[in-house]
Order: C-alpha cells, then sequence, then structure tokens
C-alpha cells in the first residue's frame, strides 16, 4: 500500500469509518485530493466539490485530510511556516522586473600541472520581463562587456569596451525561453517548486533571513538533462517580511569533470521601474561594428571539436537543435584527455554553434552550398564534408584528411567529379548527361549576361521587375528567375546557346509577358539585351515594431510579390498584379518569425505609404471528433482572412492544416491585423464544411476552439 492510500484509511478509521465499506466514486475523490497536493487557499474550493459527492459520514474526514495532506506530503509545519514559502513563491513569480548582482568563481584542477586555476567573474542584471535585459560583466574590476537582449527587435547587442566594438546579432531564444530558463529569478520558482528543506532563519545586517536549501538537479535543470553531478548545493536566503529572495548560492561540479563553480546572487531590487531608454544600446560614436559573421575556419573548428566529442562523427545537420540533441552527454566528453592536450583548456562550446552560423551565412548570402555530416566519418579519408561556391565557377571544400579536417580550392568541375564519383559516376561525360545531379557544378564556357528593363516611354530603368530566362536547347536546363535592381537589370553568368527572355509587366490590371532572344555566342565579350515595358505601380512603405522601432531584414508580401526591408525598415516593392479595385491579402514578418502583421491591400486605396506594425503572432489549436466523440484524423482544414467591412467579405487562404491521429490541430505563427475564420472539410464530402468565426486575434494569443464536432452526414 503506498502511503497516499495509507494515509486515506487511517483518516478515515479516525472518523469512525470502514475503508473497506466506502464506494470506488469515494475513494477516488480521496485519492485525487491528496494526489494534487495545491495550495491552501484552493484545496478549500477542492473540499466544498467533494463534499457534494461523498456520503456525510465522510465528510469530517475529507476536511480533516484537507487540512492535513499539506503537512503530510509538502513539509509543512503546524505554525504555518509552508505558507510562508507559498507567500514567497508568490511574491516571486509576480516580481516582473529586478536587478542584482552574480558573482562566478571557477575553479579547474589541473593534475598534469600540479595546480588549481581559479577565474572570477562578476555580472550585473537588469531584467524587465516586458522590455528585455542588460548584463554588466566585469573582470578584475573592469566593465569587461554589456550586453542587450532587446525582445521588441529580437536580437541581442553585445558592447566591448576593451576593443571598443559593438555586435547585433538575432537571439538564440524567444522571449518566453529567456524569461522561463535564462534569469535567476527562475532558480528560486523552481526550487520552491520541488524538494527541498529549510534552512531556519539568520541575521544580516539587521535583516532577517529565512532560507531553504535544495539539492535535486533535476528539478532545477528540468528531467530530460543529460549532466549529473557530483556536487550540487542551491542556498536561497528570503526576507522575512516581504518574502522576496535577497541571496542564491549554487555551488555545482559535474561528475568526472575536473572543474567546480560557484554563483552568488545578491543585492537583488525586485519589481522596478526602469527608465524607458535603459534597454536601448548606449553605443559611444567611436565604437566599430563587428559583422556577427564566421569564417570558414571557425566552422572547422566546430566541426574538429564535435568530432572529438562524438568518437569521429560529425553533426547529420548543422542547425543547433540537431547538434545540441547529437552531442549527448559532452560534459563528459570536454574532460577527456584527447581533448584536453588538443585544445589546451581553451575550448569553447561555442565553436561548434559557430560551424551552423557560417552554414546558415552561406544560405543567406546566396551560395551554392552542401553538407554531408549524415554520411561521413573522421574514418573517411578523402570524403567531402562539406563545400560552398566562392565564385560562378569556383569553390571551397571541407575534406576528411588523416582523420581530421582541411579546405581546398577546386574548380566546379573537380567538384562535380569529386562528388558524383560516390554515386558511381565513372567519368565527367557521364555526369553530364545525368540530369538528376546538379549539372551546374560542371558547367564551362560561361558568359556573363546583362538583362536590362525601361519604361517603354521615358525609357526609364525599372526595378523589381520579374524576368525569366529559359534556355532552347534544352528542356531539362535550369530556368532562371530574378528581379531587376534598382539600375533595371539583371546580371549572371550563361552557358553558350539561345535563351528566351521574358519580363512579366501590367496592361489594365493583368500581368502580360514581353520577350525576346538572347544568344550567348563565343567571342561575346558581354551579352546583354533590353526589354520595354509600360510602368509598374510600386508600393513603398516602413515595417516597425509596437515600440516604433525599424525591422531590420524584415519581410512583406502582398499577392506574390514579396521584398525584404532595409535596415531603417523601409521597403519599395512592385505592385501586385491585378485588378486595382480588388483586395489582396498581405503579410509581413521580421526576420525571425517571431512577430508578424496581416492586412489587406488595394492600389485604389495606395495613397502614400504603407506603415505595418508588427506584433507578437498567436497560435489557434483545437480538436475534430464525430457525432460519437472519436478524434477525427487526416481532416482539412483552412485558415482563412476576411474582413467584414468589404463587400462580400472578400476571403484570402492564410494556410492550410491536417488533423493529426488524435484529431488535433495547431496553426502556429499567425500574424494579427485581420478578422480569421477556420473552415473544416472532409476530402469525401467536398460540398460539407464547418466554419468557425476565430475573429481578430490578439498579440501573443492563444486561442482554443474546443472539439469541433462534425455533423452526422460529415462524417467518414
Amino acid at each position: 500500500m503506498n502511503k497516499h492510500n495509507e494515509l486515506r484509511d487511517k483518516l478515515l478509521q479516525a472518523d469512525g469509518i470502514d475503508p473497506s465499506q466506502v464506494s470506488n466514486s469515494e475513494l477516488t475523490c480521496f485519492r485525487q485530493l491528496l494526489d494534487k497536493m495545491e495550495p491552501e487557499r484552493t484545496t478549500w474550493k477542492r473540499i466544498r466539490i467533494i463534499s457534494q459527492r461523498i456520503t456525510k459520514p465522510a465528510i469530517a474526514a475529507a476536511i480533516l485530510m484537507a487540512v492535513l495532506t499539506v503537512i503530510y506530503f509538502r513539509g509543512d509545519s503546524i505554525d504555518g511556516t509552508n505558507s510562508a514559502w507559498a507567500k514567497a513563491l508568490e511574491e516571486t513569480r509576480n516580481a516582473n522586473s529586478f536587478t542584482c548582482r552574480v558573482r562566478i568563481t571557477q575553479t579547474t584542477d589541473v593534475p598534469e600541472e600540479g595546480k588549481i586555476v581559479a577565474k572570477e567573474g562578476e555580472i550585473f542584471w537588469y531584467f524587465s520581463e516586458q522590455h528585455g535585459g542588460l548584463m554588466e560583466c566585469f573582470v578584475d574590476g573592469k566593465l569587461s562587456s554589456k550586453t542587450y537582449l532587446l525582445f521588441d527587435s529580437n536580437e541581442s547587442v553585445l558592447i566591448k569596451p576593451t576593443t571598443k566594438e559593438y555586435e547585433p546579432r538575432p537571439l538564440k531564444q524567444t522571449r518566453d525561453d529567456i524569461v522561463e530558463n535564462v534569469n535567476p529569478k527562475q532558480l528560486v520558482i523552481r526550487t520552491l517548486e520541488g524538494h527541498y528543506v529549510e534552512l531556519g532563519q539568520k541575521t544580516i545586517n539587521g535583516q532577517v533571513l529565512i532560507g531553504i536549501e535544495s539539492r535535486d538537479s533535476k528539478a532545477i535543470y528540468g528531467a530530460s538533462i543529460s549532466r549529473s553531478f557530483e556536487e550540487f548545493v542551491l542556498q536561497i536566503w528570503f526576507d522575512k517580511d516581504t518574502k522576496l529572495p535577497v541571496h542564491i548560492d549554487l555551488v555545482s561540479k559535474p561528475k568526472e569533470a575536473d572543474w567546480k563553480r560557484r554563483s552568488i546572487s545578491d543585492q537583488f531590487d525586485w519589481g522596478v521601474e526602469f527608465p524607458v531608454n535603459l534597454f536601448e544600446p548606449n553605443i559611444p560614436g567611436d565604437y566599430t561594428l563587428k559583422e556577427y559573421k564566421r569564417s570558414e575556419f571557425d566552422a572547422l573548428k566546430g566541426l574538429r571539436l564535435f568530432s572529438d566529442l562524438s568518437n569521429g562523427k560529425y553533426p547529420s545537420r548543422l542547425d543547433d537543435e540537431t547538434v545540441i540533441k547529437e552531442l549527448g552527454d559532452y560534459e563528459k566528453a570536454l574532460n577527456t584527455m584527447k581533448v584536453r592536450q588538443e585544445l589546451k583548456g581553451e575550448y569553447r562550446l561555442d565553436m561548434i554553434f559557430d560551424a551552423c552560423h557560417f552554414y546558415s551565412q552561406l544560405i543567406d548570402e546566396g551560395k551554392r552550398v552542401g553538407y554531408h555530416g549524415d554520411k561521413v566519418t573522421v574514418k573517411d579519408w578523402g570524403s567531402i564534408l562539406m563545400y560552398w561556391s566562392n565564385s560562378a565557377s569556383d569553390y571551397r571544400v571541407m575534406e576528411v584528411f588523416l582523420e581530421t579536417l582541411r579546405i581546398e580550392k577546386f574548380s566546379a568541375v573537380q567538384l562535380g567529379q569529386r562528388l558524383f564519383e560516390t554515386q558511381g559516376v565513372a567519368s565527367l561525360s557521364t555526369f553530364q548527361e545525368a540530369d538528376k545531379f546538379e549539372t551546374e557544378l560542371a558547367m564551362q564556357n560561361k558568359l556573363p549576361v546583362t538583362i536590362r528593363v525601361v519604361d517603354e516611354q521615358i525609357k526609364r530603368p525599372m526595378e523589381f521587375v520579374r524576368v525569366e530566362v529559359v534556355p532552347k536547347a534544352s528542356e531539362s536546363s535550369q530556368i532562371k528567375r530574378v528581379h531587376t535592381d534598382r539600375l533595371g537589370q539583371c546580371n549572371f553568368p550563361l552557358l553558350l546557346g539561345d535563351y528566351e527572355v521574358t519580363a512579366v509587366g501590367w496592361e489594365n490590371g493583368r500581368p502580360i509577358n514581353y520577350s525576346t532572344t538572347l544568344s550567348v555566342a563565343p567571342g561575346h565579350k558581354n551579352p546583354s539585351v533590353e526589354l520595354a515595358i509600360p510602368t509598374i505601380p510600386l508600393v513603398k512603405g516602413r515595417l516597425v515594431y509596437a515600440n516604433g522601432k525599424s525591422v531590420r531584414r524584415g519581410t512583406i508580401r502582398i499577392g506574390e510579390n514579396k521584398q525584404i526591408t532595409y535596415l531603417n525598415g523601409h521597403f519599395i516593392m512592385a505592385a501586385p498584379h491585378g485588378d486595382p479595385l480588388d483586395f489582396q491579402l498581405g503579410y509581413a514578418f521580421d526576420a525571425r518569425r517571431h512577430t508578424g502583421q496581416m492586412f489587406f491591400w488595394r492600389t485604389a486605396d495606395q495613397t502614400g505609404d504603407l506603415v505595418l506594425v508588427l506584433d507578437w503572432l498567436a497560435t489557434i489549436r483545437g480538436r475534430v471528433i464525430d457525432q460519437k466523440g472519436s478524434p477525427q484524423s487526416e481532416a482539412n482544414l483552412g485558415l482563412y482572412a476576411y474582413s467584414k467591412e468589404i463587400s462580400g467579405q472578400v476571403r484570402k487562404l492564410w494556410r492550410q492544416k491536417r488533423t493529426n491521429t488524435e484529431g488535433v490541430f495547431v496553426f502556429n505563427g499567425v500574424p494579427v491585423g485581420v478578422q480569421m475564420e477556420l473552415v473544416v472539410n472532409n476530402t469525401d464530402v467536398p460540398e460539407s464544411k464547418t466554419h468557425i468565426d476565430i475573429g481578430e486575434l490578439s498579440p501573443d494569443q492563444r486561442y482554443h476552439t474546443g472539439d469541433i464536432v462534425w455533423p452526422k452526414s460529415y462524417d467518414k
């Protein structure tokens, strides 16, 4: 018998009730009461509910159990000490801003040198769950860096006074992740929600403190964490009157690690009203911008380190999530003799993520890139782990060499040959004939081509015109689709041959193609062609966050046309084709797709700049069931945007989903700004649909439709 049932039976017997004579439903009510272990204020609410379900002779025992449950299971004392911890938990949760000092001391045992090395640092935290954070780091009493966490713009800014540099970069975590995991406040909350012992009280500088201690690392860091600790002690001291934390002392030493860390957080000030400009990066005029870029050698070092920590393997994919998952118990691996000898204590786990960032840079820059970490290990001598284009005909290649890595320069032909040898392709001629491979790798004799588009009336260069280049000789050759730049031009290399060049223009609000022929022949130094088309209307505007800041590198799309904002949030793009009086769905996101806005647009209403305010995205979820309550899997759902102010309620499909095996569906990342409607239909009965009016969502709203029941004729 477990302790819950034992306590239940003893309480019933104390009240003169035979446990064997109590019905199963009554026993279930008692068991639920014991399992929940909620704070006192909700316990009494449950008593009222239970009293309606059980017989009168059991009511007295239920009340007694309600009083003693918290004492028995949560370690309460009769004098009400536990209510102090409940109050401490509530006060800490409600404090949405704070400042504090964090002092960190890390000692490392270096047996080969016969000494212990100690490193010390000091951080001053300024944190607001609404606006962001500021961390000031000091080494030897001198300010070494400032880090701003900017929630509204989803970025961080690192300022280094020692080198007079500043470095903006995107946040790796969402605002919710940072609030829940990064700041010291969460140490307090997780400790109070887990297992702890009371330390009594003490007085420091006239302030009376009450304390608790926890040695439960899983409760602090989460049950899924891979590391285990040889030593872990967390002590938290609270002000006896305010019940707010004033001192946090954490000592930790992972198993098989050669280092031990102690962090002390103090000088807390809770519920601070920060000045408006505190979280605005203060960058002196003589500081230089350090671009958040990683070099090929950063990637090389990171992948080498990963292979050292994972027995010769490389990440199967180059993204942060995959690296964290596949790295496993890196604390143990980092302390192997091999890594210590090679890196001499200068290792950084960020080196591995630098490889991920370098890979992302290549993609953002439009480079041709390939990665084969899912197939290559350090034993595959001569294999290509990664390649990327350096120019139209040259590539950089990272290959396995003597169980390590090196970077070489390859021509497109050399790279193509090496890659396709692994596929069983023996010669270059065979490779050139295989359409399933990237034939562009073997292309030679390319010539730079210029295509220019001008206004047919005044010959002014036209930007944002979509141009398509189709080779006439081979249907399997790649079709190029590009947009003209501010000079009305698009430039790229083409093989020798004949091409059809098409520019898409407007005529009476409808798209129309204007075509010409381009011939790329030997001896041409710079083949070019010019197309004259009618003027295309432009859309000008700006993306801003809710606090008025500009959205850098944001994306705006209206109909089929898309554009990226400049650094100051401004954009110019071609107006989408179509009836000038017809509304088209538009939407915009920031670079991290954490904020967005949806809207309706038409040429007739566009008299000035289009200003769009981006706010936090919403989520829509629910479940589809039949008349019997069974979940309906593979049900089709469409999320539509519409406006009640527009005649005919113009609707545009925003996104489609299908329910999973449990009948559940989730629409993540839904921008706010317009009315939404959910339509559920069955592929077997397409004419039968269920409509759910969602309305206009609020920023960061978690909308739940509940269970959506199909009509009987609609069931599968």
